[in-house]
């Protein structure tokens, strides 16, 4: 099925909203730039936030299908999922390296 152009436009949409923000930005580049998954105390050190901040932009783009997290005990670690959306935002990425 082929995606109708507001389709394409909100997530054009999204992509800027994501790169808007500087901590989504960086963790979003810190994920995709990873060999392996992140968890939330290794990001929010990466970061410079606190873990509670890098927790909240996490779930933020968790609900948008960015990252897919996994439970491994009381630690959460996130990796980027193969949606459209992650794939464009990342070229956008490697773009504004």
């Amino acid at each position: 099925m082929k995606k109708s152009s507001y389709d394409k436009d909100d997530e054009s949409s999204a992509v800027l909203r994501i790169i808007s923000n500087k901590n989504r930005y960086l963790l979003m580049k810190l994920i995709l730039n990873a060999k392996n998954d992140y968890c939330v105390h290794e990001l929010s050190e990466a970061a410079g936030m606190t873990q509670s901040a890098t927790s909240h932009q996490l779930a933020y783009l968790e609900a948008r299908g960015l990252v897919k997290s996994m439970r491994m005990g009381k630690t959460k670690c996130y990796l980027p999922t193969n949606s459209s959306l992650t794939k464009k935002l990342a070229k956008v990425i490697n773009v504004l390296k």
